[in-house]
C-alpha cells in the first residue's frame, strides 16, 4: 500500500511539477503550521495507512522497527526535492526529473527504500 501511494505521489508532482516548489517553499518560509482543513485530510489518510502498518507488523510482515511517521516525512522531503531538481547529475549538478530513466530510476530508489525500511520483499505492496 505505501508502494502504491509513492507512486501516486510521484506520479502527481510530475504532472505538475511546481507543485514540489510551492510546497517546499511553502515548508521553509514558515512554520510547519498547515490549515486545521489540510491536516485532518492528512490524517485521515495516513490514519488508514497507520492502521494497516499495524496489521502486517502485528503479523510479522514488516519489521517492528519500522516507523511510519519518519518514513512518510523522509518521503515528502524525497519526492519533493526531487522535482525541483532531478538527481543529482555529476557535471551539471540537476537532472531533469521528467526524463523517463530519471523517472523509473527514482521509483526503484523510492520503492527500495520502503522495502529497507520497512522490511517487505521487493515486489510486495
Amino acid at each position: 500500500m505505501i508502494v502504491l501511494l509513492v507512486d501516486a505521489m510521484v506520479e502527481l508532482n510530475a504532472r505538475d511539477t511546481s507543485r514540489a516548489r510551492l510546497y517546499m517553499r511553502r515548508w521553509l518560509d514558515r512554520s510547519d503550521t498547515s490549515r486545521r482543513e489540510e491536516v485532518e485530510g492528512y490524517l485521515a489518510l495516513y490514519e488508514k495507512l497507520g492502521s494497516v502498518v499495524e496489521k502486517a507488523r502485528k503479523s510479522g510482515k514488516i519489521t517492528r522497527r519500522f516507523d511510519l511517521g519518519l518514513t512518510l516525512r523522509s518521503l515528502d522531503w524525497m519526492i519533493y526535492g526531487y522535482f525541483v531538481s532531478g538527481s543529482v547529475d555529476l557535471k551539471t549538478w540537476h537532472g531533469d526529473p521528467l526524463d523517463p530513466k530519471s523517472m523509473a530510476a527514482f521509483k526503484k530508489f523510492l520503492h527500495d527504500y520502503i522495502f529497507s525500511m520497512s522490511g517487505l520483499e521487493p515486489g510486495e505492496k
